[in-house]
């Protein structure tokens, strides 16, 4: 069983114990939380069981029911319920005959969860068969137990003294009292670390997890200025000026925020916090109340993941470029053509404001956006001559035949579409697929610019290279038909007048 998810239990169970101040919903809410941890699907909680047994059964107040409503029916009266049942130790046992001598008992259940309350009652919790759970259910709850039964006379004594009907000065007393005893009850069982400050930022309180956590005791903390004992000095300055303004208004930069710092420990050490500020208006002054969670563990898991998230991005670049590689290490004279190409688009993106990550993606998709050309034969790719119309299906088929390649590859990038895509025309009359517009993904519009651009640039074996001027007339002509305007004018810029450079590996 994982220690974390046991305390969990136990802080939710306790937290529900803690926020009530009447028996009834006390109870219930008590049930309910069990019966949620447990996965029992009913639950019973009797109160004021005679301590001495003469029979086989014994009157007890059955004084909350959830899950069953025919035993729900019995709730507040006193009813004879079997001996065995309610008295004994903490037990987990499968006993139909014994179940079905509850009164008001459909006769359904087989098992039963008896958890005694520390001298006041008892709870059962029953299944028509035992319930599959992780949990040591005959001891785990045994701690809140304790608490249970202490809020019990808590709630008891607060309806005593409404229906009493005592002074309301008194009554503010008693539920302050009842609040205090119950604040200190949890945030003893909390496992973050509760500070709180008074009107001059001295610790007024401070919990044992803050003890656990920063290695000072309770009466070292106590009195002591908070910003002194655990703040790093880097933060101090800030802190100072940001109480100050607290003081006087109960606002400041991370009052009702979650925020991460560094906090220091007794032994000079530091340790990344999570940090929750609220305030509290007392007696005409402004406290504050913080909570703060240890996360050295969530840092170095982060930190870890980011570790393998780049030895992810930086092996699939190495494959990426020697698929790249590889593509055109048999057209020597389009050598170069992909990663130039892949530098004019990630300069278009940049020049045109896209998300860093973003362009990265279109980087890659660029860097093997002709990876289709493996299927067509060597010898029509270097050819110089023209191409027969069968020859130039077999070329137009690229697209398509890369994106088979690529599309079961799970890229964090649409890098599949932009290989299928970057022959694609804005008025449709591109290939494979003739996609118009807003069809076509805007990696693969701005890749068909840089495309093209940087094949009329360089040389090819049917032609000489025609020059970067030429290419530039080719997309402007067709700006607003063929090539997106925006991602034509961010080309021509990045050319004309932030000079791009198309000679390889520029410096």
């Amino acid at each position: 069983m994982n220690r974390e998810h046991v305390m969990s239990v136990l802080y939710d169970v306790t937290m529900v114990i803690g926020g009530e101040v009447a028996v009834k919903p006390l109870l219930t809410k008590t049930l309910q939380r069990l019966l949620y941890h447990t996965s029992f699907p009913t639950g019973l909680l009797f109160l004021d069981i005679p301590a001495a047994v003469q029979g086989e059964t014994v009157a007890a107040q059955l004084a909350a029911a959830v899950g069953d409503y025919e035993l729900g029916e019995c709730v507040g009266k006193v009813i004879d319920a079997p001996a065995a049942l309610l008295h004994g130790q903490a037990e987990l046992q499968e006993h139909s005959p014994l179940l079905a001598q509850l009164p008001c008992s459909p006769g359904t259940y087989q098992t039963f969860l008896r958890l005694p309350i520390d001298g006041m009652g008892v709870i059962l919790l029953l299944a028509p068969e035992t319930p599959h759970t992780e949990l040591p259910l005959t001891n785990v709850f045994q701690p809140v137990m304790a608490n249970l039964a202490k809020a019990i006379v808590l709630c008891r004594n607060n309806e005593a003294y409404t229906a009493d009907l005592i002074s309301e000065r008194d009554v503010a007393r008693r539920a302050r009292a009842v609040s205090e005893e119950r604040f200190h009850h949890l945030a003893a069982a909390a496992q973050d670390a509760i500070i709180m400050l008074d009107d001059d930022g001295r610790i007024e309180y401070w919990n044992p997890s803050a003890e656990r956590l920063f290695g000072y005791g309770r009466e070292e903390a106590m009195g002591a200025q908070m910003h002194d004992l655990i703040a790093p000095a880097s933060y101090r300055a800030d802190f100072a000026r940001g109480f100050e303004a607290f003081r006087s208004s109960g606002q400041g930069p991370i009052v009702g925020k979650v925020v991460e710092l560094e906090a220091l420990r007794k032994d000079g050490s530091t340790l990344p916090i999570e940090l929750s500020v609220s305030a509290m208006h007392l007696n005409g002054r402004w406290h504050a109340a913080g909570i703060i969670r240890d996360i050295s563990g969530r840092k170095a898991d982060e930190a870890a993941l980011a570790h393998s998230a780049g030895q992810l991005q930086r092996a699939l670049q190495g494959v990426i470029q020697a698929i790249a590689t590889t593509i055109e290490k048999r057209d020597p004279y389009t050598a170069g053509h992909q990663q130039t190409t892949a530098r004019l688009a990630t300069a278009i993106a940049t020049e045109m404001g896209w998300a860093p990550d973003r362009i990265e993606g279109l980087r890659l998709g660029a860097m093997i956006h002709d990876i289709g050309k493996i299927y067509v034969p060597a010898e029509i790719l270097s050819r110089p001559g023209a191409l027969t119309e069968s020859e130039f299906k077999i070329i137009k088929a690229h697209p398509s035949v890369g994106y088979d390649i690529v599309k079961d590859v799970e890229f964090p990038w649409p890098v599949a579409a932009m290989i299928l895509q970057h022959h694609e025309r804005l008025d449709g009359s591109g290939y494979p697929a003739g996609l118009v517009g807003d069809e076509i993904i805007p990696e693969a519009r701005i890749l068909s610019v840089a495309d093209v651009v940087e094949a009329i640039t360089s040389h090819r074996p049917y032609r000489p290279a025609l020059g970067v001027e030429v290419g530039l007339a080719e997309i402007l002509k067709f700006r607003g038909t063929l090539f997106e305007p925006a991602v034509v004018d961010a080309c021509v810029r990045i050319i004309r007048e932030h000079h791009f450079s198309f000679a390889p590996n520029p410096e």
